[in-house]
């Protein structure tokens, strides 16, 4: 598993899936840098729709039995 990432120290891809940590739980989610036209960015998760000021996140981990080479 991955260490948290500072969103300070790097972004993900946009429209990537990978967790998040907002409001006391894990979200599973994606960022997306331009979001209605404009340079504003949003975090989106699958329960909770936007979601702004996210400090850290993660890459998903490989699904069991998928080969962890790149």
């Amino acid at each position: 598993m991955s260490e948290w990432i500072s969103v300070e120290d790097k972004l993900p891809e946009s429209e990537k899936e990978v967790i998040f940590y907002h409001n006391k739980e894990y979200h599973i989610g994606y960022y997306i840098e331009r979001i209605f036209g404009r340079n504003d960015r949003a975090w989106f998760s699958n329960y909770e729709g936007i979601n702004y000021n996210i400090k850290f996140w993660m890459p998903l981990p490989k699904p069991p039995g998928v080969n962890n080479e790149t």
